[in-house]
């Protein structure tokens, strides 16, 4: 049976956001928390290149090469700096798993999960404490 979790649920703690990648690489669904979290509103983000949208620019060449990657059908879990739209500065680290899948027509695409890592570690942290 569905049912809402109740408060205190782990996801109260931790930021997670999902988005989603078309067949030509590019964003083609992005979450509320996935705005929250990254601070790109769905405006900015859908249509663009995902590693123009978020990764800061040292880390581009790598992005491009990893989506290239997935749209191959490789799965990948990694950790990935990102930036907030709002000052362009790295902003926090994040743990994405990108999951590729197909979209109606049978062209392939990506479904992506992303943690900030930070809420994640302190959480594993105090459990293990």
């Amino acid at each position: 049976m569905w049912q809402s979790s109740r408060p205190g649920s782990i996801y109260d703690y931790i930021k997670v956001a999902s988005f989603s990648l078309g067949p030509d690489g590019r964003i083609d669904q992005w979450s509320e928390r996935a705005e929250q979290m990254l601070g790109i509103p769905a405006r900015h983000a859908l249509g663009k290149d995902p590693v123009e949208a978020f990764v800061p620019r040292e880390f581009r060449e790598t992005g491009r090469r990893k989506v290239s990657e997935i749209l191959d059908g490789r799965e990948w879990t990694g950790l990935v700096p990102y930036r907030r739209e709002t000052d362009g500065a790295v902003d926090g680290l994040a743990e994405i798993y990108v999951m590729p899948a197909e979209n109606e027509d049978g062209e392939r695409g990506a479904v992506c999960l992303v943690v900030d890592v930070r809420a994640l570690r302190g959480i594993e942290t105090d459990l293990a404490a």
